[in-house]
């Protein structure tokens, strides 16, 4: 009964607001440049559809090479920038944050503010900037990413820095910061026994050469670890391929990787081999991931050689009026092996997400584990959240 009492409010307050929302409108900065709505980009922000996609392989421009001197300021004899300011925003509120283990939610009312600046320099050059700071960092600001590109042709573009392997990557399979939920995907943040993970959340020096001929999609990718910050390995290489079929796209890639070459009491090599598909069928969107992980660790006089896998799949459907997303239920089930195959956990994420507007979206989200290794507990948490983006 006190359970029931404690999430009466909150939740009577999200059914509320989910029953009126208004029709959605167009916002930040790639929005207010090419006067498009955000669904052009996003079947339900901050997830690409196929326009999307197209929009990001070239370099933040409607079409390869479409990026006119006239579009933009002239500030030397071959420099040019965009006349308006390509700057963004997002901020995170989390009022109810409720895990297991803790006897009342977290407030968490100002959680996270993010800023954006990208867009366009010279006519074939792309940047992108991400700073955040958060309350679970003390409010310390960080540069998350920093990227800088060059896309003289669909076929081939170089964009390199500050950012995750997977980050040229168009694909919603592997970006872990377009997830529609506020808890991570954990088969993509899980380290395994050599600590790599696969997310966005692990940012390393990388350069990555890709392009598409046609319905392929490709990327060869070489990175220096998410544990280096000045690049000094330079032993992770990536190898990307995706194909668009209609409605449907379907990928693998490859990953090796090494580490503490010159610490003799621990070193690690690793692969990361899967497959991944994507299907976009009207206002429904869902995509699947597998991949096989292996680990060989050597930490001191012990060795650590590991074989696990990793899964999940997800699916959402769009409601939307005048094609703008109004209401978005939202499901995804995860598996992953630790401890060489021999033990796995598995959960479930439900989230139903509300645009009041494009740039403002409600959502209340539920996390479980299904399954724990033996001794373990099941984890859950709840979440409201508000996310504005300006």
């Amino acid at each position: 009964m006190k359970l029931r009492n404690q999430w009466r409010g909150p939740l009577t307050a999200l059914g509320f607001l989910l029953g009126f929302v208004p029709a959605a409108q167009a916002v930040p900065a790639f929005s207010r440049k090419h006067d498009l709505v955000c669904s052009q980009c996003h079947s339900a922000w901050p997830m690409l559809n196929k326009f999307g996609r197209d929009f990001k392989e070239n370099g933040y421009r409607l079409e390869p090479g479409s990026a006119a001197p006239k579009e933009l300021a002239k500030i030397g004899e071959k420099l040019f920038l965009e006349k308006d300011v390509p700057l963004a925003a997002r901020i995170i509120s989390r009022p109810v944050d409720k895990e297991s283990g803790d006897a009342r939610f977290k407030l968490r009312v100002a959680h996270e503010l993010e800023v954006f600046l990208a867009g366009s320099a010279f006519k074939n050059v792309s940047f992108f900037a991400e700073f955040e700071t958060e309350d679970e960092n003390d409010w310390v600001p960080r540069v998350r990413f920093v990227t800088a590109g060059w896309h003289p042709t669909s076929k081939a573009n170089i964009v390199g820095g500050w950012n995750s392997l997977f980050s040229a990557d168009p694909y919603n399979s592997f970006a872990d910061s377009r997830r529609l939920t506020a808890v991570h995907v954990a088969t993509l943040l899980a380290p395994f026994a050599a600590g790599y993970g696969l997310s966005d959340e692990a940012s390393t020096q990388y350069l990555t050469l890709y392009g598409r001929a046609k319905n392929l999609y490709y990327s060869a990718t070489a990175a220096a670890g998410a544990s280096n910050l000045e690049g000094g390995d330079k032993r992770d290489f990536l190898l990307r391929a995706a194909y668009d079929f209609p409605g449907v796209s379907v990928g693998a890639f490859y990953l090796d990787g090494r580490t503490g070459l010159e610490d003799a009491d621990l070193t690690a090599e690793w692969d990361r081999a899967g497959f991944d598909v994507q299907v976009e069928k009207g206002n429904f969107v869902a995509n699947a991931v597998w991949y096989r992980a292996k680990d060989d660790v050597f930490a001191g006089p012990g060795r650590s050689k590991e074989t696990n896998n990793a899964w999940y799949v997800q699916g959402f459907y769009a409601f939307k009026k005048d094609k703008e997303p109004l209401v978005v239920p939202f499901l995804r089930y995860e598996s992953l092996q630790s401890n060489d195959g021999r033990a796995s956990t598995s959960s479930i994420a439900a989230a139903v997400v509300g645009y009041l507007t494009s740039n403002i979206s409600l959502s209340a989200e539920y996390w479980k584990q299904t399954a724990v290794p033996q001794g373990g507990n099941k984890d859950d948490r709840s979440v409201i959240q508000v996310a504005v983006a300006f």
